[in-house]
Protein backbone atom coordinates (compact mmCIF):
# COMPACT_ATOMS: atom_id res chain seq x y z
CA UNK A 1 0.00 0.00 0.00
CA UNK A 2 2.91 2.33 1.00
CA UNK A 3 4.37 1.99 -2.87
CA UNK A 4 0.76 2.63 -4.46
CA UNK A 5 0.72 5.76 -2.17
CA UNK A 6 3.86 6.65 -3.51
CA UNK A 7 3.86 5.96 -6.83
CA UNK A 8 0.65 8.12 -6.79
CA UNK A 9 2.06 11.08 -5.18
CA UNK A 10 5.14 10.81 -7.74
CA UNK A 11 2.23 11.10 -10.42
CA UNK A 12 0.34 13.57 -9.04
CA UNK A 13 3.77 16.20 -8.69
CA UNK A 14 5.36 15.42 -11.92
CA UNK A 15 2.19 16.17 -13.62
CA UNK A 16 2.47 19.46 -11.82
CA UNK A 17 5.53 20.39 -13.02
CA UNK A 18 5.64 22.45 -16.78
CA UNK A 19 7.53 19.69 -18.76
CA UNK A 20 5.94 20.56 -22.17
CA UNK A 21 8.70 21.97 -24.19
CA UNK A 22 6.11 23.52 -26.59
CA UNK A 23 4.47 25.67 -23.74
CA UNK A 24 5.63 28.91 -22.99
CA UNK A 25 5.76 28.52 -19.29
CA UNK A 26 9.66 27.84 -18.12
CA UNK A 27 12.80 30.02 -17.16
CA UNK A 28 14.34 31.77 -20.53
CA UNK A 29 17.68 33.43 -20.09
CA UNK A 30 17.75 36.17 -23.17
CA UNK A 31 20.54 34.97 -25.91
CA UNK A 32 19.91 38.30 -28.09
CA UNK A 33 17.68 41.83 -28.63
CA UNK A 34 17.59 43.62 -31.66
CA UNK A 35 15.43 47.51 -31.75
CA UNK A 36 14.50 48.42 -35.10
CA UNK A 37 12.81 51.95 -36.13
CA UNK A 38 11.64 50.90 -39.43
CA UNK A 39 14.32 49.02 -41.43
CA UNK A 40 17.18 49.95 -39.44
CA UNK A 41 18.76 48.90 -36.34
CA UNK A 42 18.61 51.10 -33.40
CA UNK A 43 20.44 48.73 -30.80
CA UNK A 44 21.63 44.98 -31.13
CA UNK A 45 22.87 43.28 -28.14
CA UNK A 46 25.77 42.16 -30.12
CA UNK A 47 29.15 42.58 -28.04
CA UNK A 48 27.87 44.31 -25.16
CA UNK A 49 27.95 42.06 -21.75
CA UNK A 50 24.86 41.05 -20.92
CA UNK A 51 22.22 38.82 -18.91
CA UNK A 52 18.92 38.54 -18.21
CA UNK A 53 16.14 35.85 -17.21
CA UNK A 54 12.92 35.89 -17.62
CA UNK A 55 10.52 33.65 -15.85
CA UNK A 56 6.63 32.58 -17.39
CA UNK A 57 4.45 30.50 -15.11
CA UNK A 58 1.03 30.48 -15.07
CA UNK A 59 -0.13 33.84 -15.86
CA UNK A 60 2.51 35.77 -14.77
CA UNK A 61 5.75 37.21 -16.02
CA UNK A 62 8.88 38.40 -14.71
CA UNK A 63 12.45 39.65 -15.62
CA UNK A 64 15.77 40.85 -14.62
CA UNK A 65 19.30 41.57 -15.92
CA UNK A 66 22.04 43.67 -16.34
CA UNK A 67 23.56 44.95 -19.71
CA UNK A 68 26.76 46.46 -20.21
CA UNK A 69 27.47 48.91 -23.18
CA UNK A 70 30.44 51.31 -23.20
CA UNK A 71 31.12 51.12 -19.72
CA UNK A 72 27.58 52.34 -18.85
CA UNK A 73 25.54 49.74 -16.45
CA UNK A 74 22.09 49.46 -16.77
CA UNK A 75 20.00 47.15 -14.84
CA UNK A 76 16.43 45.90 -16.51
CA UNK A 77 13.69 44.88 -14.41
CA UNK A 78 9.82 44.69 -14.87
CA UNK A 79 6.81 41.96 -14.36
CA UNK A 80 3.31 41.66 -14.20
CA UNK A 81 0.11 39.40 -15.64
CA UNK A 82 0.37 38.04 -19.37
CA UNK A 83 -2.25 36.53 -21.76
CA UNK A 84 -1.83 34.36 -24.69
CA UNK A 85 -3.65 33.15 -27.38
CA UNK A 86 -2.13 31.02 -29.94
CA UNK A 87 0.96 33.54 -30.68
CA UNK A 88 -0.25 36.63 -29.34
CA UNK A 89 1.25 37.09 -26.06
CA UNK A 90 0.86 40.47 -24.13
CA UNK A 91 2.50 41.42 -21.49
CA UNK A 92 0.40 43.81 -18.76
CA UNK A 93 2.92 45.38 -16.86
CA UNK A 94 2.78 45.93 -13.16
CA UNK A 95 6.54 46.94 -12.63
CA UNK A 96 8.96 48.41 -14.42
CA UNK A 97 12.30 49.90 -14.22
CA UNK A 98 10.94 52.49 -16.34
CA UNK A 99 8.00 53.85 -15.07
CA UNK A 100 6.23 54.92 -17.80
CA UNK A 101 5.88 51.28 -18.92
CA UNK A 102 3.68 50.75 -15.41
CA UNK A 103 0.29 50.23 -16.50
CA UNK A 104 1.00 49.32 -20.17
CA UNK A 105 0.12 46.26 -22.37
CA UNK A 106 2.87 45.26 -24.56
CA UNK A 107 1.62 42.96 -27.41
CA UNK A 108 4.34 40.31 -28.62
CA UNK A 109 4.27 37.45 -31.66
CA UNK A 110 6.08 34.85 -29.32
CA UNK A 111 7.34 31.46 -31.01
CA UNK A 112 8.75 28.67 -29.57
CA UNK A 113 11.14 25.87 -31.37
CA UNK A 114 12.90 23.33 -29.51
CA UNK A 115 14.59 25.16 -26.56
CA UNK A 116 14.11 28.56 -28.13
CA UNK A 117 11.49 31.20 -27.61
CA UNK A 118 11.63 34.12 -29.90
CA UNK A 119 9.06 37.20 -28.84
CA UNK A 120 8.89 40.16 -31.56
CA UNK A 121 6.48 43.26 -31.13
CA UNK A 122 5.80 47.01 -31.63
CA UNK A 123 7.19 49.34 -28.63
CA UNK A 124 4.56 51.95 -28.48
CA UNK A 125 4.99 53.18 -25.13
CA UNK A 126 5.88 56.28 -23.37
CA UNK A 127 8.11 59.32 -25.42
CA UNK A 128 7.57 56.02 -28.28
CA UNK A 129 4.05 55.97 -28.67
CA UNK A 130 3.94 57.48 -32.20
CA UNK A 131 7.24 55.90 -33.53
CA UNK A 132 7.30 52.87 -35.44
CA UNK A 133 9.56 50.95 -32.80
CA UNK A 134 9.89 46.97 -32.63
CA UNK A 135 11.66 44.89 -30.38
CA UNK A 136 13.08 41.64 -31.24
CA UNK A 137 13.73 38.98 -28.07
CA UNK A 138 15.77 35.36 -28.25
CA UNK A 139 15.37 33.22 -25.60
CA UNK A 140 17.02 29.97 -24.80
CA UNK A 141 15.57 27.43 -22.24
CA UNK A 142 16.91 27.40 -18.67
CA UNK A 143 14.49 25.20 -17.26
Amino acid sequence: MKKLVSVFIVIVFTGCLPNNKSSIHGTWKLISATRSLGDSVIYSTGKAKFSQIKMIYNGHFVFTGRFIVNNDTLDNYGGGTYSLQRINYTENIAYHMNRSYIGNSIPFEAHIAHDTLIMEGPRKIGKYRDVNWRLMEKYVRVR
